[in-house]
């Protein structure tokens, strides 16, 4: 199953209409306007819906309007005549006619300059378009499909974005959820997710409950994209075959926090005070690994274990933490 389909077909994405939605729109020709704040699952949406079409052996082609200097992005799209500028010396076909008889997605469409949406309103309306230089015209047979991740509305209220092109390309609308409004899509994505890398790797992690919900209560304000760079990072990495919510301390979880709270509590304190209460809150928090207390405080394994030693350390209340662990997992497992 690819990515595209598991995002559409199996989560909360079906409570917005989307899933209907695309198998509605998916093999008309009509414009479509995907729009979703960056990292929402737009590409895999074009992608889905270029599958899912009636053309899906026919090229796809995407264009990040963001990307191409708007003195390139004319011959870019439309292709150019040799001659027409100083360095064409030779014709050169566009993306809108390479892709003849498949998909356009033209990605960040709020990011076009002013000037080019008004060559592509002409193309949207008349349904051809000319090379750049060149005096004959080309059929438009592919799909357009635009993205945005901004208010088309206050763009045409800034003067940055025609209101004109606007409703041409506002035929057909999906709007795509932050992933922190699907709260049930989490774990499913991060097991997606990680079977990939699994497959992709052949190294097997598995991860705890206890990660599961440490990845649903967490906030992922860069939406699907940083939930899947997080556990890529996750299974990279991991040590073990289990990931479990001690291993996230350190690599993973901000200690700035905890150090800025620790300095307040510690003002009466003693250097050599407060070094031993910040090893022994470390050692802790990762269960007793040394290993792991060690990368986490920065300091070599040697240097940990003579501290250790001084401190005259007992280890770890296990009883304590099992319960503790016990206590989240119930949590984490628990229906809403």
């Amino acid at each position: 199953m690819s990515q595209a389909t598991f995002c559409y077909e199996t989560l909360e994405l079906k409570t917005n209409n989307i899933y209907k939605a695309i198998d509605n729109i998916s093999e008309t020709q009509s414009t479509v306007l995907v729009v979703g704040n960056s990292g929402t699952g737009k590409e895999a949406i074009c992608q889905l819906l270029h599958q899912k079409g009636s053309s899906p052996n026919k090229p796809y082609i995407a264009i990040n309007c963001s990307s191409i200097p708007e003195e390139l992005i004319e011959s870019e799209l439309f292709g150019h005549e040799a001659g027409a500028f100083t360095d064409a010396q030779h014709t050169r076909m566009g993306k809108f006619e390479l892709a003849n008889g498949g998909t356009i997605v033209l990605d960040e469409i709020n990011q076009m300059d002013i000037k080019m949406q008004a060559k592509l309103l002409r193309v949207l309306e008349n349904r051809e378009f000319y090379r750049l230089g060149g005096t004959e015209s080309i059929a438009l047979e592919a799909r357009i499909i635009a993205t945005t991740n901004q208010d088309l509305g206050e763009s045409i209220k800034n003067g940055t974005f025609r209101e004109d092109l606007f409703y041409r390309l506002d035929i057909l609308r999906l709007e795509l959820p932050d992933l922190n409004d699907r709260p049930k899509d989490i774990a499913l994505l991060a097991d997606f997710f990680l079977n990939q890398l699994i497959q992709e790797n052949l190294r097997k992690v598995i991860f705890s409950p206890e990660i599961y919900h440490f990845l649903c209560q967490r906030q992922w304000e860069g939406n699907i994209r940083e939930l899947k760079n997080f556990v890529t990072k996750l299974y990279f990495l991991s040590e073990e075959e289990l990931l479990t919510i001690h291993d996230l301390y350190g690599d993973f979880l901000d200690y700035d926090s905890y150090q800025s709270q620790f300095v307040i509590s510690a003002n009466n304190m003693s250097l050599n005070e407060i070094e031993k209460k910040y090893i022994l809150h470390t050692m802790h928090l990762v269960e007793g690994n040394k290993s792991k207390a060690a990368r986490s405080l920065k300091i070599s394994l040697k240097t940990l274990r003579s501290k250790l030693k001084e401190y005259d350390y007992k280890g770890v209340n296990t009883s304590l933490i099992v319960a503790q662990k016990a206590n989240k997992i119930t949590a984490a497992l628990k229906p809403n």
